[in-house]
């Protein structure tokens, strides 16, 4: 799913987003089959599965766009697992410049879930040169100052907050509170959840400076998206 620029609607990056085709119960969400990859130990093949697929993606659009930013999300399973901190070692070392066009994503329950390891493995990532976004933000009663020990460099709004922004007066405030936090954190903020032009102007007043959602592209095929890219690049 395009990531655009709020201001000028430039394409700036996508977000990956995993489907599973299944032959007798069609087009499976990662709501219905994530849990059970995370109880089942599964999680940890399917992200490195995931991200080595998205590194020969991305080594296709950075020709088109050098400065192109591909989203991943990251299980905590995956975070708390300090083999995975081997593995993107591994997956990334005759691709080492790529990692700054990578943003893995983690919620912020995830994060505060196991403190200790989470923040370990987190600036491990981050010193071999992945960008960081807390995902979600805003439905994990994240403790504030917690959030500055983060390596942290973006803040996704969860779009519970989005969704309705145009109507509730209330959503407006909060969210126009978060991204000035976040930017006096030094972080870039995005929103989640945008489905009208009207929400998009009013995160465009407020400063956000990225934003995602059906009212700028559906998720799309990576084929599909690299003819989108030709055209909002």
């Amino acid at each position: 799913q395009p990531l655009i620029d709020t201001e000028n609607g430039r394409y700036l990056g996508a977000e990956v987003l995993v489907r599973w085709p299944h032959k007798e119960h069609g087009l499976i969400m990662p709501d219905q089959f994530i849990n059970i990859a995370e109880q089942t130990g599964v999680i940890q093949s399917l992200s490195l599965w995931v991200i080595k697929n998205a590194i020969q993606t991305l080594k296709r659009w950075i020709t088109v766009k050098p400065d192109f930013l591909l989203s991943i999300n990251i299980s905590a399973s995956n975070l708390q697992d300090e083999n995975f901190l081997r593995a993107m070692n591994f997956l990334f070392y005759e691709n080492k410049d790529l990692a700054k066009n990578v943003i893995l994503e983690i919620t912020e329950t995830q994060v505060m879930s196991d403190t200790q390891s989470a923040l370990k493995n987190l600036w491990g990532l981050s010193e071999l040169g992945f960008h960081i976004a807390i995902d979600d933000f805003g439905t994990g009663y994240s403790n504030l100052a917690y959030l500055k020990k983060l390596p942290a460099s973006e803040l996704k709004i969860d779009k519970s907050f989005i969704l309705n922004l145009e109507s509730d007066k209330q959503n407006q405030v909060l969210v126009h509170t978060a991204i000035e936090m976040a930017h006096n954190l030094g972080l870039k903020v995005v929103a989640e959840g945008v489905e009208s032009e009207k929400s998009r102007i009013i995160l465009e007043e407020m400063g956000c400076d990225m934003c995602q959602g059906f009212h700028i592209c559906r998720p799309v095929s990576v084929d599909q998206f690299e003819e989108l890219l030709k055209t909002h690049g």
